[in-house]
């Protein structure tokens, strides 16, 4: 399983708060989607959630959380998974931009490690990606760090002009092509 890895950027004008960079590393191997999150920032300058047992969960973009939004080129319906670092997930369908939410079914719960240190957070997710996303991915993936103050630093690999706006097709910038193994 080959990995690509990138660096998040913050949106132009807009806070870094206490992080100092994000990164993000991803692989496709079938219908398996592994993405691995690493946010350098002192641990104690940002609000993490109690670790719990894994759970879908809603709302968890409202805290620290990462994200991974996943379509194909020739469909504009996309499917949103969060991976909290209290080990919660959700995974959402959408029929096109921001249009036709719901809890989307998945065959089985992600599987999520979290590694925290001094400077650092990790997070790894692995999830399946249903069949009917059977094309190359194009993926959109995001971090919304949440610091003591209630502020609010958004990453990702591509902003929109103006506020954040993960789901805006212009930020699905990476590619894993069809596994062709």
């Amino acid at each position: 399983m080959g990995r690509t890895q990138f660096e998040l950027i913050a949106p132009a004008g807009q806070s870094r708060g206490p992080v100092e960079r994000v990164t993000v590393e991803a692989a496709r191997q079938g219908q398996s989607l592994w993405v691995r999150y690493f946010v350098e920032v002192p641990i104690e300058a940002i609000v993490l959630p109690a670790t719990e047992a894994p759970l879908r969960t809603d709302l968890l973009w409202h805290h620290t959380c990462c994200e991974a939004f996943v379509r194909t080129p020739r469909n504009e319906p996309y499917i949103e998974y969060n991976f909290s670092p209290s080990s919660r997930w959700a995974a959402y369908g959408f029929d096109s931009f921001r249009e036709g939410m719901r809890d989307f079914p998945i065959e089985r719960d992600p599987v999520i490690s979290i590694d925290f240190r001094d400077t650092s957070m990790g997070l790894e997710a692995e999830v399946l990606v249903p069949d009917v996303f059977d094309d190359d991915w194009l993926l959109q993936l995001s971090v919304i760090v949440e610091a003591i103050d209630g502020s609010k630093s958004f990453w990702a690999l591509r902003h929109k002009q103006g506020e954040p706006d993960f789901h805006h097709a212009d930020c699905f910038a990476m590619i894993l092509p069809v596994d062709q193994s």
